[in-house]
């Protein structure tokens, strides 16, 4: 199954220029300006699906308002219905509330290990999601999807289980 969601008779093929050695070995080749919108836009969730026993949670980078969209589909794809924001809120969450998933800020700062209030709720959620059946995902996302949310997932599989 694809973690990413079929393409449309919408969708668009951009032709990439050919890279030369000198722009991929020096990092100078840009397709498109840092940051603009088509950019954004044309990125995927890049996301890990985790599952151990009857707990699943998918990992993926930060959502933005660019492509909140391709992020509700994948969501809806792995039957998500709690994402937990670990990282400083940059996005509405009104767009996730709005399909029946819930945001739940469970933030601390990157590189320490979560305190023990976050770990309790963490604990609190896993419970309230497995017992609402086989099949439920908790989604997790940092600014990246790296570091806190691999302690995370490794603390609760350690803890929990």
């Amino acid at each position: 199954m694809s973690v990413y969601p079929p393409v449309t008779e919408q969708s668009t093929i951009v032709r990439m220029p050919r890279l030369s050695n000198a722009d991929t070995r020096h990092g100078s080749f840009q397709p498109y300006p840092r940051g603009s919108k088509l950019s954004r836009q044309l990125q995927q969730p890049h996301v890990t699906l985790v599952e151990y026993k009857t707990a699943r949670f998918l990992i993926t980078d930060e959502p933005n308002a660019h492509n909140m969209e391709n992020f509700i589909m994948v969501f809806k794809l792995h039957n998500v219905h709690k994402l937990v924001r670990v990282c400083k809120a940059t996005y509405d969450k009104a767009p996730l509330e709005s399909v029946g998933i819930e945001v739940v800020d469970l933030e601390y700062d990157d590189g320490a290990p979560p305190p023990d209030v976050v770990i309790e709720k963490w604990f609190q959620l896993i419970t309230d999601v497995c017992q609402q059946g086989p099949g439920s995902c908790i989604a997790v996302h940092c600014k990246a999807g790296l570091g806190r949310l691999e302690l995370e997932n490794i603390m609760i599989i350690y803890f929990y289980y």
